[in-house]
């Protein structure tokens, strides 16, 4: 972000301390919930309310200066899950630290007031909690290495008959990739749960230009119990899509 006054101007906005003191919170704290960020405008520009500083945000959203994040349990996404619920389809969850759908840690809350609703786990955060050290980090979002067992990811597949996975992407592909014989076991253990994605148009069948086709590749190698595979490559999505 440029400096605070320079962005103002620049989207035709009068310069305020108040303007200036919001945008430098959210500069200095970009994942802070409103009330963390008006605690902070108050730490440098003393009394302010709390309205005051939501007005700001609005305004700032409004401009496309910066961006609302609902966390996970927000009511606007717990309305989703009960429309979910209603039309009896899936709602599928990108997870990514800094940039949609917070709180995964708290999640569990959801799975259990939604029991109707099928969630489907994706993308990077999802996939980086198989590993129970791992620390939610947005400039880490493809960990490496071994993986130590007993992860959120792990805990919701297995104690929720609401929640699947989709492995799509890159962050699917490292997730067995990074340590084959926990991902091995990790198959086997949700082969009920689990569905492929290619999350690309794999028209060329090139691996280089498609990780869904490495992911194939790594399922078939991984998952030996071929009533497993065609479960997970098929079988899971069939059922869950009623199709």
């Amino acid at each position: 972000m440029t400096d605070p006054e320079t962005t103002l101007r620049q989207h035709d906005l009068p310069v305020t301390a108040q303007r200036l003191a919001v945008l430098r919170a959210v500069s200095h704290h970009p994942h802070a919930t409103a009330d963390d960020l008006a605690e902070s405008v108050r730490r440098e520009i003393g009394t302010i309310s709390r309205q005051s500083v939501y007005n700001v945000l609005n305004i700032l959203t409004d401009k496309g200066i910066i961006r609302r994040i609902q966390p996970a349990d927000s009511p606007a996404m717990q309305r989703l899950y009960e429309l979910a619920a209603a039309y009896n389809v899936p709602i599928l969850m990108h997870w990514q630290t800094g940039s949609y759908n917070h709180g995964f840690d708290r999640f569990h809350r959801m799975l259990a007031k939604y029991p109707r609703t099928n969630f489907i786990g994706h993308a990077q955060t999802w996939w980086a909690n198989i590993d129970a050290a791992n620390v939610d980090d947005p400039r880490k979002l493809y960990p490496t290495g071994k993986v130590t067992p007993g992860g959120l990811t792990d805990k919701y597949l297995r104690d929720y008959p609401n929640m699947y996975g989709d492995l799509s992407a890159g962050s699917g592909l490292g997730a067995f990739a990074r340590d084959p014989e926990h991902g091995a076991a990790f198959l086997d253990r949700h082969q009920d749960k689990l569905m492929y994605g290619s999350d690309c148009n794999d028209a060329s069948a090139v691996a280089a230009r498609c990780s869904g086709l490495r992911q194939l590749e790594q399922v078939r190698r991984l998952v030996t119990n071929k009533a497993a595979e065609r479960k997970i490559l098929h079988g899971n999505a069939k059922r869950l899509f009623r199709l």
